[in-house]
């Protein structure tokens, strides 16, 4: 893709680009993580650094960048995750299981019953 002007990706430019190779770019994302979302976005992002960082695009390298791009970006998503996961698994909180404090008590007031009902008996039983 030549552009007219070689310091800026033009509109024009931009939208053939985009036409031609989102699709691609989104399905192998997609073939990467299963998440339709995810690749959806992954490749938007795709495309907005290249209208933001204004490529001087030429057609040999521009698939081969596009591809590398999204899969540095989904590699950079999947590792926010991962982070998060960890962080919010260490947030986790124990609560008391409510069975075993109810046994408890049972076991408790059991044998409270069982020492009262042991000390009313006579010596030899």
């Amino acid at each position: 893709m030549i552009n007219k002007n070689p310091e800026q990706l033009d509109r024009t430019d931009f939208k053939t680009l985009f036409d031609r190779y989102f699709d691609p770019v989104r399905s192998y994302v997609y073939y990467r993580c299963g998440n339709e979302e995810l690749a959806t976005d992954v490749a938007q992002e795709v495309f907005v650094k290249v209208w933001e960082k204004q490529f001087d695009l030429k057609d040999g390298r521009i698939k081969w960048l596009l591809f590398r791009m999204a899969k540095e970006t989904y590699i950079n998503v999947y590792r926010k995750e991962k982070v998060r996961d960890l962080y919010l698994e260490s947030l986790r909180f124990s609560y008391p299981d409510t069975q075993e404090a109810d046994e408890d008590l049972v076991y408790v007031e059991l044998r409270d019953r069982y020492e009262s009902a042991l000390a009313r008996l006579p010596e030899k039983q």
